[in-house]
């Protein structure tokens, strides 16, 4: 799905999240293929940390923009 919607729309805005202070006056903007890039780079980093094909991963983590990318790149992986 993701390759996909990079394949479709690589620079139409994916993802827009605070950066900085509690009460956030800067926001981020990812397209999807800046996601696909840093997805790639933590799917590869998880396969080298020996993971397996179906094996379970835990996220603890608040609601952040870091857990959307790690989420989409265990399902890579």
């Amino acid at each position: 799905m993701l390759r996909r919607r990079v394949a479709e729309t690589p620079n139409v805005r994916a993802f827009m999240y605070p950066q900085g202070a509690a009460v956030p006056t800067n926001w981020v903007t990812l397209t999807w293929k800046q996601t696909s890039d840093i997805v790639d780079q933590l799917a590869a980093g998880l396969l080298s940390r020996g993971l397996g094909y179906e094996e379970r991963v835990a996220i603890c983590s608040n609601t952040r923009i870091e857990w959307i990318l790690v989420d989409l790149a265990i399902a890579a992986a």
